[in-house]
């Protein structure tokens, strides 16, 4: 039995799982051993392997029982967006009593907004704080089936990825790709899959 057969990973847990061990790499007791900071601002620990979910690898063999799991399929790019920002760790003014609170780690499916001022206990009045606000960039590309895979007389289907960090510009249009990420289920089409690794096929 294969050692991924008795492994599912939930979308909050396998995103959680590959930012811990980003972290890990990053920590100061592998600085001096690795020099990241000379090969790479941040460093993204991708997972590569991972068996076919579903079994075929086919977009539309995607079911309920997949959304919210760390899946691996495969298509061709048929489109590619430009790179926007997305909010990464933000930081909060209040405008009843000028305070500034934070910071709060963005959540790559929904965008998280204070419902209270730490300070004066105001429900309301927030504005993003620009200056302590980071943000990080993402892609959004479709992935359509291959023409091989389709059966007879049924329409090829597709997927919109979100592509964070470095594997921003890696695809182009036309090109087949192989993509390990996971499927929330409260996905809007902006972030249909969330992308943790993108190879050439």
């Amino acid at each position: 039995m294969s050692c991924w057969s008795s492994f599912r990973f939930t979308s909050a847990r396998s995103l959680i799982a590959l930012h811990t061990f980003s972290q890990v790499l990053a920590c100061p007791s592998l600085f001096l051993l690795l020099c990241s900071e000379r090969i790479a601002e941040e460093i993204y620990v991708r997972i590569k392997g991972l068996p076919k979910s579903p079994d075929s690898g086919h977009i539309r063999d995607i079911r309920n029982e997949h959304l919210n799991q760390l899946i691996n399929i495969s298509g061709v790019v048929t489109r590619r967006s430009g790179v926007f920002p997305q909010l990464k760790i933000s930081w909060f003014d209040c405008m009843a009593c000028s305070s500034v609170f934070g910071p709060f780690v963005q959540n790559q499916e929904r965008e998280f907004r204070p419902n209270r001022c730490p300070q004066c206990q105001s429900k309301g009045g927030f504005q993003v704080n620009a200056e302590r606000t980071i943000y990080r960039n993402y892609q959004k590309v479709t992935l359509q089936e291959a023409p091989g895979t389709v059966p007879p007389g049924r329409l090829p289907r597709h997927k919109d990825v979100a592509l964070l960090g470095d594997l921003i510009d890696k695809v182009r249009p036309g090109q087949k790709i192989e993509v390990t990420g996971s499927c929330p289920s409260n996905s809007t089409p902006m972030f249909c899959f969330s992308c943790g690794i993108c190879s050439s096929c």
